[in-house]
């Protein structure tokens, strides 16, 4: 068995995904094979109060993450897609046997989702956060946003012993974690 990972795609009913990656969980051995769903965190307004969801990103689909080869794989999971309803079959990419997500796409879907397969929410900067200047020629400065107007945000910064503001594109700044 080689220590290289696959990611296989299994189309299931929608609205159940969370539902049947815990069967699958329970059913798989789990230092082989690792169900999960990807997932966006959303902002949902209900009468003036702002909550946080994480809901699929691919409605219908739940990956596993496996060191199983796709021969292997095949085996070990069509008992399971016999077994649990819901789950309908593995993707493949035309021919049966191709069945594991293309080593370029599994490391795009890694790199958009991290290791906690949720994309989140971006934090929007307001004024009072701490921005780090990352690009231009104040990189590296860091300092509170004093407002936030149409062109960027505006910061204070010291020059010849006096606090002058300066405007930035969003761009140019990043958030910095006060813990």
């Amino acid at each position: 068995m080689r220590n290289e990972l696959y990611w296989y795609v299994l189309f299931v009913r929608t609205g159940a995904e969370e539902r049947l990656a815990e069967k699958l969980r329970e059913r798989m051995e789990a230092d082989k094979h690792k169900p999960f769903v990807m997932k966006g965190e959303k902002i949902y307004r209900r009468q003036g109060v702002k909550e946080k969801r994480q809901t699929p990103c691919f409605p219908g689909y739940i990956f596993i993450e496996s060191c199983e080869s796709s021969a292997d794989f095949i085996k070990s999971i069509n008992p399971l897609i016999r077994s649990i309803e819901g789950l309908y079959r593995l993707l493949s990419y035309g021919n049966d046997s191709e069945v594991a997500v293309k080593d370029s796409e599994r490391l795009t879907l890694n790199a958009l989702f991290g290791d906690a397969h949720c994309i989140e929410v971006p934090r929007i900067l307001k004024e009072g956060d701490t921005v780090k200047v990352i690009s231009g020629t104040l990189a590296g400065h860091e300092s509170k946003i004093v407002r936030l107007d149409k062109h960027g945000v505006v910061i204070h910064f010291e020059m010849f012993g006096q606090v002058v503001e300066v405007v930035l594109g969003v761009e140019l700044v990043k958030r910095v974690v006060v813990e």
